[in-house]
């Protein structure tokens, strides 16, 4: 006495087959990674870059100016500023 077989259920909390095993779960936790955090870092890095690019370029522009007035004038002020100024470099 054969019973007929009864097609196999599959409850809808399973995933679906193509993301089970290592190999999907490893590419979407990947897609996880670049989506958010790697994209947030990378856009931080370039908005970084720029802002030290500006910083070494306003850098070069104010102690050009100031070796001028640093000719004049080596008051206690501008020496003050000096050391404030080369931090940049120092930074």
């Amino acid at each position: 006495m054969d019973q007929p077989s009864l097609p196999s259920r599959t409850s809808t909390s399973d995933p679906p087959v193509q993301t089970q095993g290592p190999i999907p779960l490893f590419d979407a936790h990947l897609r996880v990674l670049s989506d958010s955090y790697l994209s947030f870092f990378q856009e931080r890095k370039r908005i970084e870059e720029i802002y030290v690019e500006s910083l070494t370029k306003l850098h070069r522009k104010i102690k050009s100016v100031d070796q001028y007035l640093d000719d004049r004038d080596l008051s206690t002020t501008r020496s003050a500023w000096s050391e404030v100024r080369d931090n940049v470099e120092r930074g």
